[in-house]
Protein backbone atom coordinates (compact mmCIF):
# COMPACT_ATOMS: atom_id res chain seq x y z
CA UNK A 1 0.00 0.00 0.00
CA UNK A 2 1.49 3.27 -1.15
CA UNK A 3 -0.30 6.27 0.36
CA UNK A 4 0.49 10.16 0.15
CA UNK A 5 -0.06 12.42 3.05
CA UNK A 6 -3.09 14.95 3.42
CA UNK A 7 -4.98 16.65 5.32
CA UNK A 8 -6.78 13.78 6.51
CA UNK A 9 -3.98 11.23 7.24
CA UNK A 10 -4.40 11.55 10.98
CA UNK A 11 -7.69 10.20 10.57
CA UNK A 12 -6.83 7.53 7.77
CA UNK A 13 -4.11 6.22 9.53
CA UNK A 14 -5.69 5.99 12.81
CA UNK A 15 -8.40 4.15 11.63
CA UNK A 16 -9.16 3.09 7.79
CA UNK A 17 -6.06 1.49 6.88
CA UNK A 18 -5.80 -1.06 10.15
CA UNK A 19 -8.97 -2.70 8.75
CA UNK A 20 -7.86 -3.15 5.25
CA UNK A 21 -4.28 -4.04 6.27
CA UNK A 22 -5.59 -6.46 8.59
CA UNK A 23 -7.25 -7.91 5.81
CA UNK A 24 -4.35 -7.83 3.12
CA UNK A 25 -1.38 -10.71 3.31
CA UNK A 26 0.72 -7.44 2.69
CA UNK A 27 2.71 -6.46 5.39
CA UNK A 28 4.44 -2.74 3.71
CA UNK A 29 3.38 0.30 3.69
CA UNK A 30 4.98 2.86 2.05
CA UNK A 31 4.32 6.90 3.03
CA UNK A 32 5.57 9.41 0.66
CA UNK A 33 6.03 12.81 3.17
CA UNK A 34 7.78 14.54 0.40
CA UNK A 35 7.40 18.45 0.73
CA UNK A 36 6.22 17.63 4.47
CA UNK A 37 8.44 20.48 6.18
CA UNK A 38 7.32 19.60 10.19
CA UNK A 39 6.59 16.57 11.55
CA UNK A 40 4.58 17.92 14.69
CA UNK A 41 3.40 15.93 17.98
CA UNK A 42 0.28 14.29 16.46
CA UNK A 43 1.95 13.50 13.01
CA UNK A 44 4.79 11.68 15.04
CA UNK A 45 2.14 10.32 17.79
CA UNK A 46 -0.07 9.04 14.39
CA UNK A 47 2.69 7.34 12.98
CA UNK A 48 4.19 5.98 16.31
CA UNK A 49 0.72 4.25 16.83
CA UNK A 50 0.47 3.11 13.13
CA UNK A 51 3.73 1.59 13.64
CA UNK A 52 2.89 -0.14 16.94
CA UNK A 53 0.09 -1.75 15.08
CA UNK A 54 1.86 -2.62 11.82
CA UNK A 55 4.73 -3.98 14.43
CA UNK A 56 1.43 -6.54 15.75
CA UNK A 57 0.84 -8.17 12.55
CA UNK A 58 4.72 -8.01 11.65
CA UNK A 59 4.82 -5.52 9.03
CA UNK A 60 7.01 -2.50 8.25
CA UNK A 61 6.77 1.00 7.78
CA UNK A 62 8.30 3.00 5.08
CA UNK A 63 8.55 6.81 4.53
CA UNK A 64 10.21 8.24 1.48
CA UNK A 65 10.99 11.94 0.47
CA UNK A 66 11.84 12.88 4.17
CA UNK A 67 13.75 16.08 4.33
CA UNK A 68 16.68 16.79 6.47
CA UNK A 69 14.88 19.13 9.05
CA UNK A 70 11.90 16.51 9.17
CA UNK A 71 14.31 13.88 9.84
CA UNK A 72 15.94 15.91 12.30
CA UNK A 73 13.06 16.52 14.15
CA UNK A 74 11.84 12.73 14.74
CA UNK A 75 15.04 11.91 15.79
CA UNK A 76 15.18 14.88 18.12
CA UNK A 77 12.03 14.18 19.83
CA UNK A 78 12.23 9.99 19.94
CA UNK A 79 8.81 9.49 19.46
CA UNK A 80 9.24 7.79 16.53
CA UNK A 81 12.21 5.35 16.50
CA UNK A 82 13.54 5.06 13.16
CA UNK A 83 14.26 1.31 12.98
CA UNK A 84 12.99 -1.52 13.31
CA UNK A 85 9.89 -1.88 11.49
CA UNK A 86 10.59 1.30 10.15
CA UNK A 87 12.37 2.10 7.02
CA UNK A 88 13.63 6.09 6.23
CA UNK A 89 14.19 7.35 2.79
CA UNK A 90 15.45 10.62 2.99
CA UNK A 91 14.57 13.11 -0.15
CA UNK A 92 15.94 13.31 -3.24
CA UNK A 93 16.35 15.61 -6.40
CA UNK A 94 14.68 12.94 -8.26
CA UNK A 95 10.90 13.40 -7.54
CA UNK A 96 9.51 9.80 -6.53
CA UNK A 97 13.33 8.18 -6.65
CA UNK A 98 12.52 7.57 -2.73
CA UNK A 99 9.44 5.61 -3.13
CA UNK A 100 10.43 3.92 -5.74
CA UNK A 101 13.36 2.56 -4.12
CA UNK A 102 10.96 1.48 -0.69
CA UNK A 103 8.54 0.23 -2.99
CA UNK A 104 11.47 -2.06 -4.61
CA UNK A 105 12.85 -2.74 -1.01
CA UNK A 106 9.24 -3.83 0.52
CA UNK A 107 8.93 -5.85 -2.11
CA UNK A 108 11.78 -8.16 -1.87
CA UNK A 109 11.52 -7.61 1.87
CA UNK A 110 7.42 -9.76 1.36
CA UNK A 111 9.28 -11.88 -0.95
CA UNK A 112 11.68 -12.93 1.75
CA UNK A 113 9.03 -12.80 4.40
CA UNK A 114 7.10 -15.41 2.34
CA UNK A 115 4.04 -13.32 1.94
CA UNK A 116 4.45 -12.60 -1.15
CA UNK A 117 5.53 -15.06 -4.75
CA UNK A 118 8.80 -14.62 -6.49
CA UNK A 119 8.38 -12.80 -9.54
CA UNK A 120 9.46 -14.73 -12.55
CA UNK A 121 12.47 -12.43 -13.26
CA UNK A 122 13.22 -12.30 -9.58
CA UNK A 123 17.38 -12.22 -8.69
CA UNK A 124 19.07 -11.87 -5.76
Amino acid sequence: MVMDTCSTLAPELSSGCFHRLRARTSRAVVLRLRGLTTAGATLQDVLTNYTDKLAEVDGKLYLTGISQRVHDQVVRTGKLRLRGPVRVYDATPIRGESTRQAVEDARLWLVDAGTEARPSNWQR
